[in-house]
Order: structure tokens, then sequence, then C-alpha cells
């Protein structure tokens, strides 16, 4: 059976009588815990610090499950923030190659054949929907949004879309002052051509008069407009008739 180490303690004390005058030196400087060299021989087996510093590295208190869960913790952390970072760098080049590509579509829309009449009609249009703000938007008590210089609805930018071949939302519309303006002259060419297929009903009325109730009716309300001689006239949430804007546009 090994001793313990109380017995060793006193095995060794009991030796120290029968060294030399150095070996007592060190033996007595061991009995207090220290060496002559400056590092402990024997500790006083009551002082579980000491103890414990010659039996092994003192532990935190947790156990190495603990620990190894917590590097691996910490790990998890570094990588998903590294990941994170990788993710927001790459939404934001793919946001660069889409306003890239907006950019270069909207270019490429004809508006070089919108005459001054047509420019005129549009200012006016634009100052009585929103003052001529771009950012301006609203939203109807039925839940429907309009947002731009023209207060587009959502209807009428998927006809634009579809029409033009570009991919946006109402928001990207919303922030794209070229991109609404070049929609604006599409609008009206499109409006255009439905009055021009009216053939003789739409004689006697006035071409920016029409353009005016298409835009607040759509190009369906402007049609019933005309062939029910102006019966047909419907109003806006905010209690503009169809007849009110052809009034106000046919002057212009």
């Amino acid at each position: 059976m090994s001793l313990k180490y109380q017995e060793l303690l006193a095995q060794a004390r009991k030796s120290s009588a029968k060294m030399s005058g150095s070996d007592t030196g060190s033996s007595r400087l061991a009995n207090l815990g220290r060496s002559s060299r400056g590092q402990s021989r024997f500790v006083d087996e009551d002082d579980d610090a000491k103890l414990g510093g010659i039996m092994g590295k003192k532990r935190s208190g947790k156990s190495d499950l603990e620990s190894m869960s917590e590097e691996r913790d910490f790990m998890s952390r570094a990588f998903d923030k590294v990941q994170s970072n990788n993710e927001m760098m790459t939404a934001a080049l793919r946001e660069q190659d889409k306003a890239k590509a907006m950019k270069s579509a909207v270019n490429n829309l004809d508006r070089d054949t919108t005459s001054e009449g047509d420019l005129n009609f549009l200012s006016s249009l634009a100052q009585s929907e929103s003052s001529g703000n771009s950012k301006a938007e609203r939203t109807n008590k039925d839940g429907r949004k309009f947002a731009g210089t023209l207060q587009f609805g959502e209807a009428r930018l998927t006809d634009a879309r579809k029409a033009l071949g570009l991919t946006f939302s109402m928001e990207e519309f919303k922030n794209n002052p070229e991109l609404q303006e070049k929609i604006g002259a599409w609008h009206i060419k499109d409006i255009d051509k439905a009055i021009a297929a009216l053939g003789d009903s739409s004689k006697g009325y006035n071409k920016n008069g029409l353009r005016a109730v298409a835009h607040l009716g759509g190009i369906g309300g402007m049609k019933k407009y005309v062939k029910s001689a102006g019966r047909y006239d419907t109003k806006d949430e905010e209690g503009t008739y169809l007849s009110d804007y052809y009034t106000k546009f046919s002057k212009i």
C-alpha cells in the first residue's frame, strides 16, 4: 500500500536531523515550504491552495465538457459572423448589379419621340397628382398603394413591366425619377392608342381631357366615359370625378 502524503512528510522531517549542514539548511527551508533553490519541496498539508499548485493546474470550476462547449460556441459565433459578412457583401453586389441592369434598361427606353405637348401634359398631370414630388406615396382605404409623381398603382405598374420588359418593385419605382419619367411617357402613348382605337366615338372630345380621364379612371373607365357620353362619371377616393379631370385638363 502506498504511503500517505502526511507519512512521507513525517519521514522527510525525521531524516533532516541526520543531514549535513548544507542539507540541514535546505531541509529547514523545506519545512517552511521553500527549498534553497526557491522552489517548494514540501508544503503544509493543510494548505489546499499550495497543495493544489503542486498537484496540478488550478481548475476554473468548469468541467472539460463545459470548456469544450464554450470553445465550440465561440468558434460557431466567429464562423457565423464571417458568413453573415459574406452574405451581406454578396447581397450588396447583387443590388449593384441589379441597379446597373435597371439603369441600362431604362436608358434603352424610347423617350425621344415624346412631343413637347406630351411633356407639357405630363408636367401638369404630375403637379396635380403629387405637386411634382417623385417620392410621393399614398395608401387608399382599400389598401391599394400609389407612388411617384403620377401616383401609379400596382396594377398600372404591372402593365408597364409587361410592356417594357422590366422588373422592379414599387419602392424601386418611387426612388428612381428617371424610371418614373420614362414610364410616364409610355403611359401616355398607351392611353393614346386606346383613344385612337375608339375611332369615331372619340371625335368631339379633347385629347388631353380623355388622357386625364384614363389616368384617373383607367383606360376601361375612359372608354365607358366616352361611350356613355359622360354619364359614366365615377369618382376616386378623394372625391374627384372623371368629368372634373376632363374639364381641368382639356384647358391645356
